[in-house]
């Protein structure tokens, strides 16, 4: 299935579409050198003609040089500390540029370039309660005063397509949570009592199922101080390491040479097809580019790099 993406570069009124059957996994990475660095990426991958159903895109990126605007998202920045260092770091080396999250997903990134094809960005499933192993959801309910806590597996876009009546049923079901040992990825408060809520989210918050008339909604975007201010002492979670999203977004870039870290198979198979490619043209034969694995390496210069650990080196400080 790999960790599919999609990138647009959009220039002088027209707009180019590209794929990578991998480049989800490491999106941030891709675009952490700058728009120049970027651009040039983007256009390394495959050019493509349709849209990934919504479902299948793991992230995606519109590069607008028009507007001078930087629109993406990706389904892998689980740790909060991780995402606000890349968003830190972008937001410097992109600087002059309008850097956006796409909260709707590529359905958003589709409707910045007309053309909205009006589908959900997302099919609902079951909920299921999270383990340690992951950045979960966390969904607490305020009813009759008090405040109770639950993780979710699943990220808070599936937790807001059930209905109030849905999500009690698993309340019921679920012990509640005192004490959870990292941060979750996203977040849905409840007020019962006053039949409000409010979400925070890196993904998708756009899609309520129609199970909650007559509530007042807050997206509350990536701030998960709003989710803990009303759930109180009801959980203790640990504060945001900021120093160590840091380090850890260093070392991930330090590893992303030439092919995306995480991704050694699609560097071997890369490899491989190159090897293959080479052997059938020493004997007059050739190989589609449309054969080899959807993904072209990262290529920023020396110089660029270097722009990268400059700004790491500041933050840190």
């Amino acid at each position: 299935m790999g960790h599919r993406a999609h990138y647009v570069i959009k220039s002088g009124g027209f707009w180019e579409r590209y794929y990578s059957q991998c480049g989800g996994y490491t999106l941030e990475l891709d675009l952490l050198t700058g728009p120049t660095a970027a651009t040039r990426f983007a256009r390394g991958q495959r050019p493509f003609g349709t849209w990934m159903y919504n479902t299948e895109c793991d992230g995606a990126a519109l590069i607008d040089h028009d507007e001078r605007r930087l629109l993406w998202f990706s389904r892998f920045l689980g740790a909060v500390a991780y995402r606000q260092a890349v968003l830190d770091v972008i937001e410097r080396m992109w600087a002059g540029w309008r850097i956006d999250w796409a909260y709707g997903g590529l359905p958003e990134i589709r409707r910045a370039l007309g053309d909205d094809d009006g589908m959900r960005p997302w099919a609902f499933r079951d909920l299921t309660p999270a383990s340690e192993d992951r950045p979960p959801c966390l969904l607490t309910v305020e009813k009759d005063a008090t405040v109770r806590a639950y993780m979710v597996a699943e990220g808070a876009h599936a937790v807001l397509g059930h209905d109030l009546d849905s999500l009690m049923r698993y309340c019921e079901r679920w012990r509640p949570v005192r004490v959870w040992p990292c941060l979750p990825s996203s977040g849905v408060h409840l007020d019962v009592d006053h039949r409000a809520g409010g979400a925070w989210t890196l993904g998708l918050v756009d899609a309520r199922g129609p199970g909650w008339p007559g509530w007042s909604w807050e997206h509350w975007e990536d701030r998960h101080s709003e989710q803990l201010s009303r759930a109180g002492r009801a959980i203790d979670l640990p504060a945001v390491d900021r120093l160590a999203g840091l380090r850890m977004l260093g070392e991930e870039f330090d590893r992303h040479r030439g092919l995306d870290a995480g991704t050694p198979v699609t560097a071997q198979l890369l490899e491989f097809a190159g090897a293959l490619r080479g052997a059938a043209e020493s004997v007059g034969m050739s190989v589609a580019a449309g054969d080899a694995p959807g993904h072209g390496p990262l290529d920023p210069t020396e110089e660029e790099r270097g722009r990268v650990r400059a700004v790491l080196a500041a933050l840190r400080h």
